[in-house]
C-alpha cells in the first residue's frame, strides 16, 4: 500500500475507510473478535492469489463491505 492514510491494521484484521485501497496476496486473517476484512466509505480491498491464497475465517465477522465500497478476489 503506497499510502496508509485511512488504513488501520489492529488486532481486528484489515479495516479500510475514507477512499483507501489494499491489495492482499498470501494473507491469513483469522481468529479476530472483530472484523476480518472491512471496507467502508468508498474503499476497496483486492485479494489476489498469484503466489498464495488469502485465508479469511474464524473472525466475528469475516467480510463486511458497505454499499459504496468493493471487495474483489482475482
Amino acid at each position: 500500500m503506497p499510502a496508509r492514510l485511512g488504513v488501520a491494521i489492529p488486532a481486528a484484521g484489515i479495516y479500510l475507510t475514507g477512499n483507501s485501497h489494499a491489495t492482499l496476496d498470501g494473507s491469513s486473517i483469522t481468529g479476530s473478535q472483530h472484523g476480518g476484512l472491512v471496507a467502508v466509505n468508498l474503499s476497496t480491498i483486492s485479494t489476489v492469489t498469484w503466489d498464495l491464497p488469502v485465508a479469511v475465517s474464524g473472525n466475528a465477522v469475516d467480510v463486511f463491505c458497505d454499499s459504496n465500497s468493493v471487495i474483489t478476489a482475482e
